[in-house]
């Protein structure tokens, strides 16, 4: 889902359906403008979100889509399925291709997902060098004891990644209740850590993704810019100040 890059003649010789010695002329005279400049280079680099046109015909015009949503207990984190609804099926309007979740849930975890078309973004915020950290409320089974804190912080070894979990920052809330801070994201984690513990989960909610709150969230910094309220099921596409919590 990466936007693949590739050179501006080869785009037009396959649009326009002509020989790369035909898009040559059509470049000297001025004739093929991208993102609103007219350009002359051959080999200029563009992806699928460059708008390209050609002798003033359009051949290429796609925006940057970037989504928040509040998901639902049973609500799959997938693009499609053939048994329960997907994050997608929450989506109302036209059908965007490419749109795609960056991050997941699983099926009875509810809270903040996002979700975008372009795919440098969703893989820059989903890779672990990137530390962006994940905020999530979990309501377990059994009481949680003060040395539950050290053994998320030292992490733990699961096998079937061969690897140790990254330090998890852990609260606690209550006396089944805990705030979680991860700035990883493997195969049921939380799950996993927990029942390490000896200590099923009975609920999961993330509230928070880097600077960017759900409902507030609890610990929310009532200075950083707060996501605006959504119900379950509900979506809206990020502002220009939430998306650039996201930017280095």
């Amino acid at each position: 889902m990466v936007a693949k890059r590739g050179r501006l003649d080869r785009f037009i010789s396959k649009a326009c359906q002509i020989s790369l010695r035909q898009v040559k002329p059509l470049l000297a005279q001025g004739q093929i403008c991208v993102d609103g400049q007219w350009v002359s280079d051959a080999a200029l680099q563009i992806d699928s979100f460059s708008t390209i046109s050609c002798q003033g015909q359009l051949l290429q015009e796609r925006q940057r889509v970037y989504r928040m949503l509040h998901k639902p207990v049973g609500v799959v984190s997938a693009t499609e399925d053939p048994i329960h609804r997907t994050v997608l099926d929450l989506i109302d309007g036209p059908a965007i291709p490419g749109l795609h979740l960056a991050g997941r849930l699983d099926l009875n975890s509810t809270g903040l997902m996002l979700l975008t078309n372009d795919g440098r973004w969703s893989k820059r915020l989903s890779a672990p060098e990137t530390k962006v950290a994940k905020h999530y409320r979990v309501g377990v089974t059994h009481p949680i004891t003060p040395d539950y804190i050290q053994a998320f912080a030292a992490g733990m070894y699961f096998e079937f990644e061969d690897s140790t979990t990254a330090p998890v920052i852990l609260t606690i809330v209550a006396d089944r209740v805990a705030d979680l801070v991860l700035t990883e994201g493997k195969y049921h984690q939380i799950k996993r850590m927990f029942g390490r513990m000896g200590n099923p989960v009975l609920s999961l909610h993330r509230f928070r993704i880097g600077g960017l709150y759900l409902n507030g969230g609890p610990d929310a910094d009532r200075t950083s810019p707060l996501a605006t309220d959504l119900a379950e099921g509900q979506w809206r596409d990020l502002t220009a100040s939430e998306l650039g919590l996201f930017v280095d």
